[in-house]
Protein backbone atom coordinates (compact mmCIF):
# COMPACT_ATOMS: atom_id res chain seq x y z
CA UNK A 1 0.00 0.00 0.00
CA UNK A 2 1.16 3.63 -0.91
CA UNK A 3 -0.23 6.47 0.35
CA UNK A 4 1.46 9.31 -0.69
CA UNK A 5 0.64 13.70 -1.23
CA UNK A 6 0.82 15.28 -4.38
CA UNK A 7 0.42 18.90 -5.53
CA UNK A 8 -2.19 17.89 -7.59
CA UNK A 9 -4.29 14.84 -9.91
CA UNK A 10 -2.49 15.73 -13.11
CA UNK A 11 -5.29 14.88 -15.50
CA UNK A 12 -8.48 14.10 -16.15
CA UNK A 13 -10.20 11.48 -13.96
CA UNK A 14 -11.34 10.92 -10.82
CA UNK A 15 -9.22 13.21 -8.03
CA UNK A 16 -8.85 16.04 -11.43
CA UNK A 17 -10.65 17.87 -13.29
CA UNK A 18 -9.18 18.26 -17.05
CA UNK A 19 -7.17 20.89 -16.04
CA UNK A 20 -6.12 18.42 -13.35
CA UNK A 21 -6.55 20.82 -10.37
CA UNK A 22 -9.70 20.23 -8.76
CA UNK A 23 -10.78 17.19 -6.65
CA UNK A 24 -13.50 15.40 -8.67
CA UNK A 25 -16.50 14.99 -7.81
CA UNK A 26 -18.20 13.38 -4.61
CA UNK A 27 -19.05 9.25 -5.29
CA UNK A 28 -16.91 9.07 -7.83
CA UNK A 29 -14.76 5.56 -9.28
CA UNK A 30 -10.83 4.89 -9.02
CA UNK A 31 -9.08 5.44 -11.85
CA UNK A 32 -8.61 2.06 -13.46
CA UNK A 33 -10.92 0.21 -11.33
CA UNK A 34 -9.84 -3.64 -10.76
CA UNK A 35 -10.98 -6.14 -8.48
CA UNK A 36 -8.87 -5.82 -5.50
CA UNK A 37 -6.78 -2.97 -6.80
CA UNK A 38 -7.07 0.61 -6.06
CA UNK A 39 -5.21 3.37 -8.12
CA UNK A 40 -6.62 6.75 -6.83
CA UNK A 41 -5.96 10.50 -6.79
CA UNK A 42 -8.29 12.34 -4.65
CA UNK A 43 -8.68 14.67 -1.68
CA UNK A 44 -9.30 13.07 1.42
CA UNK A 45 -12.82 14.88 2.19
CA UNK A 46 -14.03 12.39 -1.15
CA UNK A 47 -13.04 9.46 0.19
CA UNK A 48 -15.16 10.05 3.77
CA UNK A 49 -18.58 9.56 2.59
CA UNK A 50 -17.64 6.52 0.06
CA UNK A 51 -16.49 4.99 3.50
CA UNK A 52 -18.74 5.80 5.98
CA UNK A 53 -22.21 5.92 4.03
CA UNK A 54 -22.10 4.78 0.22
CA UNK A 55 -20.11 1.68 0.43
CA UNK A 56 -19.91 1.43 4.37
CA UNK A 57 -21.81 -2.29 3.83
CA UNK A 58 -19.55 -3.42 1.44
CA UNK A 59 -22.30 -4.48 -0.66
CA UNK A 60 -23.42 -3.95 -4.36
CA UNK A 61 -26.34 -1.58 -4.89
CA UNK A 62 -29.45 -4.03 -5.71
CA UNK A 63 -30.78 -4.39 -8.95
CA UNK A 64 -34.10 -3.02 -6.27
CA UNK A 65 -32.70 0.16 -5.95
CA UNK A 66 -31.81 3.38 -7.64
CA UNK A 67 -28.36 3.80 -8.58
CA UNK A 68 -27.99 7.05 -6.93
CA UNK A 69 -25.86 8.23 -3.97
CA UNK A 70 -27.63 10.70 -1.17
CA UNK A 71 -25.48 14.05 0.16
CA UNK A 72 -24.78 13.54 3.65
CA UNK A 73 -22.87 16.73 5.34
CA UNK A 74 -19.42 16.43 6.90
CA UNK A 75 -18.48 18.70 10.02
CA UNK A 76 -15.38 19.05 11.73
CA UNK A 77 -12.89 18.77 8.58
CA UNK A 78 -9.84 20.54 8.71
CA UNK A 79 -9.34 22.74 5.74
CA UNK A 80 -6.44 20.22 4.27
CA UNK A 81 -9.10 17.48 4.26
CA UNK A 82 -10.64 19.07 1.30
CA UNK A 83 -7.54 20.73 -0.39
CA UNK A 84 -4.52 18.31 0.02
CA UNK A 85 -4.76 15.35 -2.94
CA UNK A 86 -3.13 12.01 -2.20
CA UNK A 87 -2.25 9.50 -4.40
CA UNK A 88 -3.68 5.72 -3.12
CA UNK A 89 -2.49 2.49 -4.55
CA UNK A 90 -3.20 -0.50 -2.55
CA UNK A 91 -3.54 -4.34 -3.21
CA UNK A 92 -5.80 -6.63 -1.39
CA UNK A 93 -5.44 -9.94 -1.13
CA UNK A 94 -8.04 -12.40 -3.51
CA UNK A 95 -10.69 -9.72 -5.15
CA UNK A 96 -12.59 -7.47 -3.09
CA UNK A 97 -15.24 -6.23 -5.26
CA UNK A 98 -15.26 -2.23 -5.96
CA UNK A 99 -17.57 -1.33 -3.14
CA UNK A 100 -15.86 -3.42 -0.51
CA UNK A 101 -12.78 -1.66 -1.05
CA UNK A 102 -14.28 1.57 -1.25
CA UNK A 103 -16.28 0.70 2.05
CA UNK A 104 -14.93 -1.15 4.70
CA UNK A 105 -11.47 -1.77 3.59
CA UNK A 106 -11.32 2.11 2.86
CA UNK A 107 -12.68 2.67 6.41
CA UNK A 108 -9.75 0.87 7.89
CA UNK A 109 -7.20 2.67 5.42
CA UNK A 110 -8.27 6.15 7.09
CA UNK A 111 -8.45 5.55 10.59
CA UNK A 112 -4.82 3.27 10.10
CA UNK A 113 -3.48 5.86 8.42
CA UNK A 114 -5.05 9.08 8.93
CA UNK A 115 -5.95 7.87 12.36
CA UNK A 116 -9.41 8.90 11.76
CA UNK A 117 -12.47 8.66 13.44
CA UNK A 118 -15.98 9.74 12.71
CA UNK A 119 -19.22 9.49 14.25
CA UNK A 120 -22.74 9.24 12.93
CA UNK A 121 -25.48 11.83 14.40
CA UNK A 122 -29.09 12.09 13.50
CA UNK A 123 -30.14 15.73 14.21
CA UNK A 124 -34.01 17.44 13.15
CA UNK A 125 -33.19 20.04 11.22
CA UNK A 126 -34.83 22.59 8.23
CA UNK A 127 -36.66 20.22 5.26
CA UNK A 128 -38.96 20.42 2.63
CA UNK A 129 -42.00 17.53 2.77
CA UNK A 130 -42.96 16.74 -1.15
CA UNK A 131 -46.76 15.97 -1.17
CA UNK A 132 -49.49 15.82 -3.89
CA UNK A 133 -50.61 19.33 -4.86
CA UNK A 134 -54.05 20.32 -5.18
CA UNK A 135 -55.84 18.72 -8.38
CA UNK A 136 -53.20 15.67 -7.89
CA UNK A 137 -50.62 13.88 -9.37
CA UNK A 138 -49.44 14.53 -12.85
CA UNK A 139 -46.80 11.63 -12.51
CA UNK A 140 -46.75 9.26 -15.43
CA UNK A 141 -46.64 5.48 -13.91
CA UNK A 142 -43.75 3.00 -14.52
CA UNK A 143 -44.44 -0.44 -15.24
CA UNK A 144 -42.25 -3.01 -12.88
CA UNK A 145 -39.90 -2.91 -10.57
CA UNK A 146 -36.31 -0.71 -10.17
CA UNK A 147 -35.30 -4.85 -11.03
CA UNK A 148 -36.68 -4.09 -14.64
CA UNK A 149 -36.78 -1.05 -15.06
CA UNK A 150 -33.84 1.50 -15.20
CA UNK A 151 -34.34 3.23 -11.63
CA UNK A 152 -32.01 6.16 -10.83
CA UNK A 153 -31.03 9.90 -12.73
CA UNK A 154 -32.31 9.61 -16.57
CA UNK A 155 -29.74 12.57 -17.45
CA UNK A 156 -29.58 16.33 -17.65
CA UNK A 157 -29.33 18.73 -19.88
CA UNK A 158 -28.98 22.49 -20.50
CA UNK A 159 -30.36 25.53 -22.37
CA UNK A 160 -29.32 29.42 -21.55
CA UNK A 161 -30.15 29.36 -18.12
CA UNK A 162 -32.96 26.11 -18.09
CA UNK A 163 -32.67 22.69 -17.27
CA UNK A 164 -33.96 19.51 -18.26
CA UNK A 165 -33.42 16.78 -15.48
CA UNK A 166 -35.47 13.54 -14.78
CA UNK A 167 -35.36 10.31 -12.42
CA UNK A 168 -36.96 7.04 -12.17
CA UNK A 169 -38.22 5.41 -9.08
CA UNK A 170 -40.73 5.93 -6.45
CA UNK A 171 -41.95 9.22 -4.64
CA UNK A 172 -39.79 8.46 -1.44
CA UNK A 173 -36.84 7.74 -3.84
CA UNK A 174 -37.19 10.95 -5.52
CA UNK A 175 -37.64 13.30 -2.41
CA UNK A 176 -34.35 11.25 -0.89
CA UNK A 177 -32.35 12.38 -3.97
CA UNK A 178 -33.38 16.08 -3.98
CA UNK A 179 -31.26 16.16 -0.75
CA UNK A 180 -28.49 16.53 -3.34
CA UNK A 181 -29.80 19.30 -5.15
CA UNK A 182 -31.97 21.31 -3.08
CA UNK A 183 -30.92 23.86 -0.21
CA UNK A 184 -32.02 21.31 2.81
CA UNK A 185 -33.37 17.67 2.56
CA UNK A 186 -37.03 16.44 1.39
CA UNK A 187 -39.05 13.83 3.22
CA UNK A 188 -41.69 11.69 1.16
CA UNK A 189 -45.39 13.02 2.30
CA UNK A 190 -47.33 12.06 -0.87
CA UNK A 191 -48.52 8.28 0.14
CA UNK A 192 -47.89 8.04 -3.36
CA UNK A 193 -46.25 3.99 -4.37
CA UNK A 194 -45.23 2.15 -7.31
CA UNK A 195 -42.88 3.71 -9.94
CA UNK A 196 -42.78 6.83 -11.48
CA UNK A 197 -41.01 8.93 -14.11
CA UNK A 198 -40.18 12.51 -12.79
CA UNK A 199 -39.36 15.19 -15.72
CA UNK A 200 -38.59 18.54 -14.60
CA UNK A 201 -37.94 21.72 -16.76
CA UNK A 202 -36.58 24.75 -14.37
CA UNK A 203 -34.38 27.48 -14.03
CA UNK A 204 -31.57 26.69 -10.84
CA UNK A 205 -31.25 29.24 -8.49
CA UNK A 206 -30.23 29.39 -4.59
CA UNK A 207 -32.55 27.53 -3.38
CA UNK A 208 -31.19 24.35 -5.83
CA UNK A 209 -27.58 25.12 -5.40
CA UNK A 210 -26.67 21.19 -6.62
CA UNK A 211 -28.30 22.08 -9.95
CA UNK A 212 -27.07 25.65 -9.90
CA UNK A 213 -23.34 23.90 -9.19
CA UNK A 214 -24.33 21.30 -12.08
CA UNK A 215 -25.16 23.87 -14.55
CA UNK A 216 -21.30 25.45 -14.54
CA UNK A 217 -20.29 22.39 -15.47
CA UNK A 218 -22.77 21.82 -18.49
CA UNK A 219 -22.43 22.74 -22.34
CA UNK A 220 -25.53 24.41 -23.73
CA UNK A 221 -27.54 22.33 -25.38
CA UNK A 222 -29.81 25.19 -26.98
CA UNK A 223 -29.28 26.74 -30.35
CA UNK A 224 -26.51 29.27 -30.99
CA UNK A 225 -27.98 32.71 -28.59
CA UNK A 226 -29.98 30.87 -26.57
CA UNK A 227 -31.56 33.00 -23.68
CA UNK A 228 -28.80 33.25 -21.17
CA UNK A 229 -31.74 35.37 -18.10
CA UNK A 230 -31.24 33.93 -14.81
CA UNK A 231 -35.25 34.57 -14.80
CA UNK A 232 -36.07 33.16 -17.91
CA UNK A 233 -37.69 29.96 -16.41
CA UNK A 234 -39.60 28.69 -13.76
CA UNK A 235 -37.49 27.88 -10.23
CA UNK A 236 -37.61 24.40 -9.20
CA UNK A 237 -40.78 24.89 -7.12
CA UNK A 238 -42.92 25.95 -9.57
CA UNK A 239 -41.76 23.17 -11.79
CA UNK A 240 -42.41 20.45 -9.32
CA UNK A 241 -46.05 21.69 -8.79
CA UNK A 242 -47.06 22.62 -12.54
CA UNK A 243 -45.19 19.76 -14.16
CA UNK A 244 -45.54 17.06 -11.31
CA UNK A 245 -48.35 18.36 -9.76
CA UNK A 246 -46.58 17.83 -5.87
CA UNK A 247 -45.70 20.28 -4.00
CA UNK A 248 -42.64 21.28 -1.64
CA UNK A 249 -43.49 22.50 1.61
CA UNK A 250 -41.70 23.79 4.43
CA UNK A 251 -40.60 21.24 7.47
CA UNK A 252 -38.41 19.76 9.80
CA UNK A 253 -37.05 16.51 9.47
CA UNK A 254 -34.36 14.09 10.66
CA UNK A 255 -30.92 13.89 8.69
CA UNK A 256 -27.86 12.22 9.17
CA UNK A 257 -24.41 13.80 9.66
CA UNK A 258 -21.27 12.89 10.35
CA UNK A 259 -19.11 14.30 12.69
CA UNK A 260 -15.02 14.19 12.15
CA UNK A 261 -13.82 14.09 16.18
CA UNK A 262 -10.36 13.13 14.50
CA UNK A 263 -8.11 13.26 11.67
CA UNK A 264 -4.39 13.56 11.22
CA UNK A 265 -1.94 13.80 7.72
CA UNK A 266 -0.91 10.53 6.93
CA UNK A 267 2.31 8.74 8.55
CA UNK A 268 5.24 7.99 5.99
CA UNK A 269 4.74 4.81 3.71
Amino acid sequence: MSIRPTKDCGGPGPGATKDGKKSAPEGAAPQGPSPGRLNMCTTIGNLIPQAYVYQASGQRFSASTPKMMVTVPVEGAPGWLNSDFYQINAKAEGAPIWEMMMGPMMRALLEDRFKMKVRHENREVPAYALTVAKGGSKLKAVKGTCATADCGPTGASRRGANMSWGFIGTAEDFSKILVSWLDRPAVDKTGLTGLFNFHLEFTPDETSPGFLARMQTMRDSGPAGAAADPTGGVSIFTAIQEQLGLKLEGTKAPREILVIERVERPSEN
